[in-house]
């Protein structure tokens, strides 16, 4: 029916280039990002996929140009044979969600009131974080300030 219609697709699609373009525009004028991630920084480790061997590596972020349309994210790969490479921002990560977090979000992913970062289910959204929370003696009379002081240091 609706859902798997041409005409649905199509409206989907241009509703995430249009949001796409306004996170780019955001990236570019400096704006206030909201809710959005912040952006990869220069020497930020990433997961990129390569646009010509069309796999996924590891890299570090060279440059970032939200002015250059298509390619913004220079990357230098870890494989000398696949070398540096404009990429797509669509086709980069950062290799630690968390890095590129607006604050209030990592606060609400990490710091529940258990103090390990687990969803209303019980289910650890980030495990690595659990596993540090836990590591590091957290408990529910922890500040989010001092955990996130320990863990985000």
């Amino acid at each position: 029916p609706r859902r798997l219609s041409l005409t649905f697709l199509k409206e989907q699609r241009q509703k995430l280039e249009a949001h796409r373009e306004e996170c780019r525009r955001r990236y570019r004028d400096n704006a206030e990002l909201g809710h959005l991630p912040h952006p990869l920084a220069v020497g930020q480790r990433v997961t990129a996929r390569h646009p010509r061997a069309q796999s996924l590596a590891t890299g570090q972020v060279l440059t970032v140009d939200w002015n250059r349309r298509h390619a913004p994210i220079w990357v230098r790969f870890d494989s000398q044979e696949l070398g540096c490479e404009h990429i797509s921002d669509v086709n980069v990560m950062p290799i630690d969600a968390l890095d590129n977090l607006p604050t209030a979000h990592k606060s609400k992913l990490l710091f529940s009131a258990d103090g390990l970062g687990q969803q209303p289910s019980g289910g650890h959204v980030f495990p690595a974080a659990a596993q540090r929370a836990a590591q590091h003696g957290f408990g529910s009379e922890t500040s989010i300030e001092e955990r996130a002081a320990t863990l985000l240091a």
